[in-house]
């Protein structure tokens, strides 16, 4: 029985073949002359390419399964929680050297005030200007008070009589917590000897926050 001997693919094949895979896996070979094949070469070096060409279509079309989506539409906003607990605060204010009297000589303006929760209030008061005179020549004080008790770090003292002083600011902290409700603010005045005349020049109103209790 005679065998029969497959012929060996030509060198321009081969040729050929090693640049279609180059070709398809990135990589430029020039200079191949496919005019140089063969029918029957021309015809496997299309067999090879094509399946070639399906096997990077079949890895590109994983390529594309992996990669993310367009985002979609943002969802319904959720329900609002519950309203958390009202968080600690805290206030202080101190007199320094000046302590204002127990018992005040007068008060020359006063503004009323609500809150509607109970607690320890920072309460400021502006005042446009303010001049008092003191029998003798004594000096004068003057200092914010709510509910008729001086607040302490309000204060200042040791004015010459018949000074006039201008665009006055007042404020202290309550010593106590104080409940709801109104509340009253005002400017109290004094002198180390007799008041014997007042001038005033106001802005009017109050400010007040409620530091908890």
């Amino acid at each position: 029985m005679r065998r029969i001997k497959r012929a060996k693919p030509s060198p321009a094949l081969l040729v050929a073949v090693v640049a279609l895979v180059a070709a398809l896996a990135g990589t430029a070979i020039g200079g191949v002359a496919v005019t140089a094949l063969n029918k029957q070469e021309k015809k496997q070096v299309k067999k090879i390419s094509k399946t070639q060409a399906k096997k990077q279509a079949r890895k590109l079309d994983k390529l594309i399964e992996l990669l993310p989506g367009p985002q979609g539409d943002q969802g319904p906003a959720g329900a609002q929680g519950d309203q958390g607990p009202i968080g600690p605060t805290e206030g202080t204010s101190s007199n320094g050297a000046f302590l204002p009297p127990a018992d005040p000589e007068d008060t020359v303006e006063s503004d009323d005030f609500d809150t509607a929760t109970p607690g320890r209030l920072l309460v400021i008061k502006p005042v446009a200007g303010l001049s008092i005179t003191c029998d003798t020549g004594k000096a004068w004080s003057v200092w914010l008070e709510v509910d008729g008790d001086p607040l302490a770090g309000s204060g200042i003292s040791s004015i010459a009589s018949g000074e006039f002083l201008y665009g006055l600011t007042l404020s202290g902290v309550t010593t106590d917590p104080l409940p709801a409700g109104t509340h009253t603010a005002a400017v109290g005045v004094s002198c180390d000897s007799t008041i014997s005349g007042a001038e005033l020049n106001t802005n009017g109103g109050v400010s007040a926050v409620v530091l908890g209790g």
